[in-house]
């Protein structure tokens, strides 16, 4: 977890995961990001999942947040800080 002046920012190591393969989602006032990769090969069969679950600040506002990933195999996860509008 990043967390500059002006955003709020989850960098995730996803390499293992196709963007296909993952589910990035808000619930209540945490970012889950969940995936699964079935690999069959012969006779043989492999799993791989993933789980995290990241808490958003109460500064943010859970909409803003938006997810993208990278050519070098990492998802990144940014929302803004609410803004002071008084």
């Amino acid at each position: 977890i990043i967390n500059k002046e002006s955003n709020f920012k989850v960098e995730i190591d996803i390499e293992d995961f196709a963007p296909e393969e993952l589910t990035v989602k808000t619930l209540d006032k945490k970012v889950v990001v969940s995936g699964r990769r079935e690999v069959k090969e012969a006779n043989r069969s492999s799993t791989k999942e993933l789980s995290r679950e990241y808490n958003i600040p109460e500064t943010v506002d859970p909409i803003t947040v938006k997810a993208f990933f990278t050519d070098g195999g990492r998802l990144i996860v940014e929302a803004p800080y609410k803004t002071n509008t008084n």
